[in-house]
């Protein structure tokens, strides 16, 4: 899924979400080496939108409700409607739905034995990989509605930068709802880096291994996620429904929030990499690029809207900064040029 972009239409556009090319086997499937339930990796911090998250899903179980209740009487005596209809109701209810138990059954990840974490991380793996195909189903059911009379049957109300929005236009309802799911998955990836396993942990900073690699899987998913809803914007015109250019669920808002989500992924990445004493060069070049993706966003993300993504993206990118030059200096140091590494001060 991660990296996605949707090709065709109709069904293939739901597809193209969950079929798109991946990073490849998941980290966090990777048998786990003896110790490193024991071993932490320090200094992670995720950034965590679950207030905005739970803003936006607040009333979406009433809003699907009301949405079939509005769309029923329109397509009672159109056989060829009511069942596109019927479908992208299911569709959006189901994902909806799923998206408030993750949030549910996500929220705490405190456990006596590592048994029980592994139990919980094959948990959250199934119910994700429910959301992948929901939101696959969804997705398709939105696009075949959207190609029919009954397109402009229903109001969508999206809470959009603290503010509600109604538009009968489907795309704006696909735009909010892929965007959930993207928030889900880094907010569950933020819980998992603060795990504990074992009452003798419960007071020691750092991530446990696996949790580590388990948090760098959802951000890569959710970065996946994000590259495709970017990917629809010129497809479906959602810009073009949003009367200021800058909001949670524009091309750039999702930019931005992608690059948020990978930059967190590769902190995880170089973290681990300091940990393994991988070369200092290396770690100085993942921390620069990290930092630059980041630094990208932030000068296309104009205006005063959504400053926690924004804020949050100018610290992460100082920070990813830091560590570059702090590596480099070793790296030009190793090299015997001290004369260089003194710049990276």
């Amino acid at each position: 899924m991660a990296g996605g972009r949707a090709k065709g239409k109709g069904k293939g556009e739901g597809d193209a979400m969950v079929s798109g090319g991946g990073p490849g086997a998941l980290a966090h499937l990777v048998e786990t080496k003896d110790g490193e339930w024991e071993e932490l990796l320090p200094n992670l911090f995720l950034m965590a939108p679950e207030q905005e998250l739970k803003l936006k899903l607040k009333d979406q179980m009433s809003e699907s409700v009301r949405i079939r209740r509005e769309i029923e009487p329109k397509v009672e005596e159109k056989e060829d409607l009511r069942s596109v209809a019927n479908a992208f109701v299911h569709q959006r209810e189901e994902i909806v739905k799923l998206l408030n138990a993750l949030i549910d059954e996500g929220a705490e990840w405190r456990f006596s034995s590592t048994d029980l974490a592994v139990a919980k991380m094959k948990q959250m793996d199934d119910l994700t990989a429910s959301i992948d195909v929901s939101a696959s189903q969804y997705v398709s059911a939105a696009v075949e509605m959207m190609a029919t009379d009954a397109k402009s049957f229903a109001t969508f109300s999206w809470v959009d930068v603290s503010q509600k929005l109604e538009t009968k236009l489907i795309a704006f309802d696909v735009a909010n709802v892929l965007l959930c799911v993207s928030l889900s998955y880094m907010v569950l990836a933020s819980k998992v880096s603060t795990g504990r396993v074992g009452a003798s942990q419960s007071k020691k900073g750092g991530c446990h291994i696996p949790f580590a690699r388990y948090a760098y899987d959802l951000l890569r998913k959710s970065s996946g996620m994000l590259s495709y809803l970017a990917s629809l914007h010129s497809k479906m015109g959602i810009d073009a429904l949003l009367d200021v250019k800058w909001r949670d669920c524009t091309e750039i808002g999702i930019l931005c929030l992608e690059g948020i989500s990978t930059a967190d992924a590769q902190s995880i990445a170089i973290t681990n990499a300091v940990r393994k004493g991988s070369s200092a060069g290396l770690i100085a070049s993942l921390a620069f690029s990290s930092s630059d993706l980041l630094t990208k966003e932030q000068n296309s993300a104009k205006g005063n809207s959504l400053k926690k993504w924004k804020l949050y993206s100018q610290y992460k990118s100082d920070m990813l900064r830091a560590l570059g030059y702090c590596y480099q200096g070793m790296s030009l140091l190793q090299d015997e040029e001290g004369g260089k590494a003194r710049r990276c001060t």
